[in-house]
């Protein structure tokens, strides 16, 4: 899928070193990809800032589209929308999570949705309806990142903290009464 996104054209030795040379010295971070067989070159500063330069003129929505269209070759595109803010299924847990990104989705049985980065083409996520599924059947419940609690943190963790409460509660009882069955 991500090869097929990415496109066929390799960048060439020469083209990387020429690019590398033009860049600021204090650079951390150097990533080469491609989408749709354009090379894109992603710098990140000691500030956190990310440069992108793309072969040929700057990435845009259409050419993201069209790469993406490439991911699954005999479905088409249902749609897409540009999010600037986290929703149920594009959120931050412990990593950051770029925003804005690119969510598109897919006609094809399984209702496969693709994120993407506007800003470097990077291809971020593939979810499709059984990984939806996954995440309030295990994400949900197991991280309870339910947006109510998942915005307001001291409600997270009070909740958190009561639930963890009650299983050791109900641990102890188990153990005590197993271990007064013994003892008979």
């Amino acid at each position: 899928m991500r090869a097929r996104y990415q496109g066929e054209a390799p960048l060439s030795g020469r083209d990387a070193l020429l690019r590398l040379a033009a860049l600021s010295a204090d650079l951390v971070e150097i990533r080469f990809t491609q989408v749709g067989g354009r090379s894109v070159l992603i710098a990140a500063d000691t500030q956190g800032r990310r440069r992108v330069e793309a072969e040929g003129a700057p990435l845009s929505t259409a050419a993201l589209v069209a790469a993406a269209s490439h991911i699954l070759p005999d479905i088409r595109l249902r749609g897409g929308a540009l999010l600037t803010a986290y929703d149920a299924y594009w959120y931050p847990h412990h990593d950051a999570r770029v925003l804005p990104v690119l969510r598109l989705r897919f006609a094809d049985p399984a209702g496969t949705w693709v994120h993407l980065d506007p800003e470097t083409g990077e291809l971020l996520n593939r979810l499709d309806r059984s990984g939806r599924a996954n995440r309030w059947l295990f994400d949900g419940i197991h991280r309870l990142d339910f947006a109510i609690l998942f915005h307001n943190r001291p409600a997270w963790d009070a909740v958190l903290w009561t639930l963890s409460a009650l299983a050791a509660v109900i641990a102890l009882t188990g153990v005590a009464m197993g271990w007064r069955r013994l003892r008979r």
